[in-house]
């Protein structure tokens, strides 16, 4: 780690999990069959992000870890009124999900799809969040994406170097896809 990272709070390590959070917002997770690098706080330049070489570097120094996946994750937040309603009108037919007069308040919903050899899961939910720097919760719709890519080649490393190297695409393709599916200019 860079010689100015301050870590946050005392690490965490269990014989089957371990977790290192750092004051700049970024979090190292060791469970027993997954590894993640994220950042808790929202920056708003993705492509400048350091996650995806974090991620490379972990690897890089533990070479004999048999890695089976590689998975990017991106949040998004639009803040909006009701959003229950919202969610429940984009995509639920009026009155489908109605049983004996009683009418769902929320709902969530999960999308699964197929990019060449990426598994898209793309959800959307209503929710609040609270930035670090405010009291005030927010009400909203959350917006989630996992591009998931199996690894199963010879040269896992490389697959690895590969896969993390389209995360600012896979931000960009994430953005163009929420805004499509939710009908909005402007995320």
């Amino acid at each position: 780690m860079p010689s100015d990272w301050e870590v946050a709070e005392p690490p965490v390590s269990t014989p089957v999990f371990a977790a290192v959070k750092y004051k700049n917002g970024i979090v190292f997770i060791v469970e027993e069959n997954k590894f993640q690098v994220r950042r808790d706080e929202l920056k708003d330049d993705v492509g400048e992000s350091l996650l995806p070489v974090l991620a490379r570097k972990y690897v890089q120094k533990l070479p004999h870890v048999k890695y089976q996946a590689v998975g990017i994750n991106f949040k998004g937040f639009i803040e909006c009124a009701e959003p229950e309603r919202i969610v429940m009108n984009l995509f639920l037919k009026p009155g489908i999900a109605d049983f004996n007069g009683i009418q769902p308040e929320a709902s969530g919903f999960r999308f699964v799809y197929r990019i060449d050899d990426i598994r898209l899961r793309l959800s959307f939910d209503s929710g609040k969040v609270k930035r670090a720097d405010s009291e005030n919760e927010r009400n909203g719709m959350l917006v989630d994406a996992n591009y998931h890519i199996d690894l199963g080649g010879h040269n896992i490393h490389q697959e690895i170097e590969c896969a993390t190297s389209l995360y600012a695409e896979h931000y960009d393709h994430f953005i163009q896809t929420a805004r499509t599916i939710l009908a909005l200019e402007d995320l």
